[in-house]
């Protein structure tokens, strides 16, 4: 499957994630002002600015079953973004997933993920000077496992492990678990 999304958007609204949320660190979110949204030029380390963005956004992402048991899928994504007051980003994402339905019973699922959530990979100023940003890469892994309980009730545990948090390698790892019920009806 292949994706296409154009946006022209004021500062407060480009996300990935959608309104109010932020996937991926904040300067792949583009988040003006923010004192974690850094960019270095030769000269001062510098937030990115708070203007207009206007992006073209392409993904493309496949599923192949080997068996009834076993899915492998995989995306990747790609992100043009246009500051208004600034110049171009660069923005990329991608992962992979294993999946395996019916492990242990009927209806029951494990998932594995592990990719790139969205990553500002470079900035060129209008002047034309790039300016750096970190190369670390924010990594996103994750484990679940969907049991059915019953026909209407499923519990899914889980556990995400982001490394380079906010797309800085000096901040900690985060470890976080999860807990979902799903009732169906």
């Amino acid at each position: 499957m292949l994706a296409y999304n154009g946006t022209n958007a004021d500062q407060t609204g480009f996300r990935f994630g959608g309104a109010g949320q932020a996937t991926g660190s904040f300067l792949a979110n583009l988040i003006g002002g923010i004192a974690g949204a850094r960019l270095v030029s030769t000269d001062a380390t510098t937030a990115i600015p708070t203007s207009s963005i206007s992006s073209n956004s392409y993904g493309a992402q496949a599923s192949y079953s080997f068996s009834p048991n076993f899915v492998v899928s995989g995306w990747a994504g790609y992100t043009s973004a246009r500051l208004a007051s600034l110049g171009d980003a660069d923005i990329w994402n991608y992962a992979i997933a294993l999946s395996f339905p019916n492990l242990g019973k009927e209806g029951n699922l494990l998932g594995v993920i592990a990719g790139v959530e969205p990553t500002l990979r470079g900035v060129r100023t209008f002047s034309g000077t790039p300016l750096s940003v970190s190369n670390s890469e924010v990594w996103h892994i994750e484990a679940f496992y969907k049991y059915q309980l019953t026909n209407n009730i499923a519990i899914t545990p889980g556990v995400i492990w982001l490394i380079n948090p906010n797309q800085i390698s000096d901040n900690a790892n985060l470890l976080v678990g999860t807990l979902r019920t799903t009732f169906s009806f």
